[in-house]
């Protein structure tokens, strides 16, 4: 039998809708102010909330968004939350390694280049990626994901180009031509977005640390630490630990509690 990963169809989403960071940033923030998906489509077909003048265009990235952020990874916050997130004034970059997960996990393909080829490499600290480097981890898969079989060669090489576009955003590649892969350091702020959302869910610290999101977002064993104890040093929490016993406590009873009170929102 396959196992779970093999069974996973691989979808060719990457390109339609494509990354627009900027624009994605606009349409959360507009959802923090009402949370309803059928009034943000309206503000951005017939108010031109993304400024642009092709309805295909626009369609496709509302497409993008309630792919990325209505029906969210159990892992990550909902969209509510994370729209409040960027409505937050929180630093740019710090918004971005939030939205970076949501992106990720809502991409099976993207996910599996990202953990099979990204993250050993970045791992090492001299790692590159190609765009025939993708093609060959597409023809590598296509023996177990036959789908992969019926795409033309013209839609995987502007796949490969998308997922190169994808790191780039996300500054985990060099700008073009470079193929240099850079690490993600994660700021305190994400850090903390995520890290309060999982205790909110009721995980116990190891349950917490353990979790799958931190590879994701390259947090090391002496990162994880460094983000601790800066996220101490902010007052967002209060950490001991002292012959294998952890203490833990926070004055915000929720995400959303920390966003309101510890870093307020941008008009």
């Amino acid at each position: 039998m396959p196992s779970s990963r093999e069974a996973v169809v691989y979808k060719c989403n990457l390109h339609r809708g494509g990354i627009h960071l900027l624009e994605t940033v606009r349409l959360l923030k507009a959802f923090a102010v009402h949370g309803d998906f059928k009034r943000l489509s309206e503000e951005a077909l017939k108010e031109n909330l993304l400024g642009k003048t092709s309805t295909h265009t626009i369609k496709a990235m509302l497409q993008a968004f309630r792919r990325r952020f209505l029906n969210p990874h159990p892992s990550l916050p909902p969209a509510a939350l994370v729209a409040r997130a960027v409505k937050a004034a929180l630093p740019e970059v710090a918004k971005t390694h939030i939205l970076f997960p949501y992106y990720l996990l809502s991409d099976a393909l993207v996910a599996d280049i990202y953990r099979e080829l990204v993250l050993p490499q970045v791992s090492r600290g001299n790692g590159v990626l190609t765009r025939d480097a993708v093609l060959g981890f597409l023809e590598e898969k296509s023996r177990t994901h036959p789908e992969l079989k019926k795409w033309a060669a013209y839609t995987k090489v502007r796949w490969a180009r998308g997922m190169l576009a994808f790191l780039r955003d996300f500054g985990l590649l060099e700008r073009a031509p470079g193929t240099k892969l850079r690490p993600l350091i994660l700021q305190r702020e994400a850090f903390a977005f995520y890290w309060l959302w999982l205790r909110e869910q009721g995980l116990s610290f190891r349950e917490a640390r353990a979790h799958e999101l931190w590879p994701l977002l390259q947090v090391s064993e002496p990162w994880f630490a460094e983000l601790v104890f800066a996220g101490q040093k902010e007052r967002w929490w209060r950490y001991e630990e002292a012959g294998g016993l952890v203490e833990f406590h926070t004055p915000f009873a929720t995400v959303e509690e920390w966003l309101r009170s510890a870093v307020g929102f941008e008009d």
